[in-house]
């Protein structure tokens, strides 16, 4: 049980950074897909170890919608809008 606690702890640290990094990349260049679908897989990452769920998922949300609108999204990319909506709506696992 510990060693579970330990790595969990360890990859929330290892996202955390990984969310600090893509963070100062997309705020530097708004337009850029690949860095914001950069954040957008980090901020996934540490909510599915618990870490503020909700509000990573909302972040995800707005900027899978904002890239949308622009036409940037893979189709994979773009399927991820409604199963983060039907998460935030219902609680229910992404």
């Amino acid at each position: 049980m510990l060693g579970a606690a330990r790595h969990r702890e360890e990859a929330l640290a290892g996202y955390q950074k990984s969310i600090a990094i893509a963070e100062k990349l997309a705020a530097a260049d708004p337009g850029n897909a690949l860095w914001q679908t950069d954040l957008v897989v980090s901020l996934y990452k540490v909510s599915t170890v618990g870490e503020a769920k909700e509000a990573n998922l909302a972040k995800e949300l707005d900027i899978l919608r904002r890239l949308d609108a622009i036409a940037a999204l893979s189709a994979d990319q773009k399927s991820r809008i409604p199963t983060i909506e039907d998460e935030l709506k219902n609680g229910k696992p992404g």
